[in-house]
């Protein structure tokens, strides 16, 4: 199995994200409007649109997923 360079694990790190914030942008729309104009409320307030967010987002991170991403990159 081939390894990806930091170069590479850097470009494939972003594109992940890009992707996970498309795939999760109404979640995180939701996160991001509940916790504004608030400061230490935000912690009880928004806990549901925060685990909802993280429970999209995750499994776009996981390290299994982020190297089959990098090694279809890699393809020529």
């Amino acid at each position: 199995m081939k390894t990806l360079t930091r170069k590479e694990e850097e470009a494939v790190l972003r594109e992940v994200k890009k992707e996970a914030l498309v795939k999760c942008e109404d979640f995180v729309k939701a996160y991001t409007e509940c916790c504004t104009g608030r400061y230490i409320s935000v912690v009880w307030k928004c806990r549901s649109h925060l685990t909802a967010m993280n429970d999209c987002l995750l499994p776009l991170y996981v390290l299994s997923y982020f190297f089959e991403y990098g090694m279809q990159l890699k393809m020529p």
